[in-house]
């Protein structure tokens, strides 16, 4: 079973709509762990393994099939960016820069070269947006 606690690092922005929130958590997350893997979006489960292998590439954009629902706004994406001390690196992010133009929502550090399932990434990406103040939560086996 998987572990996630609270990273106690990032600067993230802690406004984030309840609807934004369950698109992220839900259909976004699903889309992007997708595309990522190379498989279609109806192959995703709670029970789909999730792995990063080091070294990576980065994987960022938004997800355009994505820009019309519910919960949408400018710029949403969920980046995979590069490694921090051994973790791969998840950050949901809005718009097109910092401040009022753009940010980050909430993060994930998942342990690389470790397999997850989709409900463990889920779950840790819920719990950062959970922190009070938000910060990265942290997954490890």
């Amino acid at each position: 079973m998987a572990t996630i606690t609270n990273a106690g690092t990032g600067s993230f922005t802690p406004d984030c709509s309840n609807k934004t929130k369950n698109l992220v958590l839900g259909d976004y997350l699903d889309a992007k762990i997708a595309n990522y893997m190379g498989i279609s979006i109806s192959s995703i489960n709670d029970f789909t393994t999730v792995r990063v292998d080091s070294p990576y590439a980065n994987s960022e954009g938004v997800i355009k099939s994505m820009e019309s629902e519910k919960g949408f706004v400018r710029g949403l994406r969920i980046d995979l960016q590069k490694e921090q001390d051994g973790y791969a690196t998840f950050q949901v992010q809005w718009g097109t820069g910092n401040g009022a133009k753009g940010g980050a929502y909430a993060g994930v550090l998942m342990r690389v070269n470790t397999n997850f399932t989709m409900n463990d990434l889920r779950t840790a990406l819920a719990a950062s947006f959970n922190y009070i103040p938000v910060k990265y939560a942290r997954l490890d086996p």
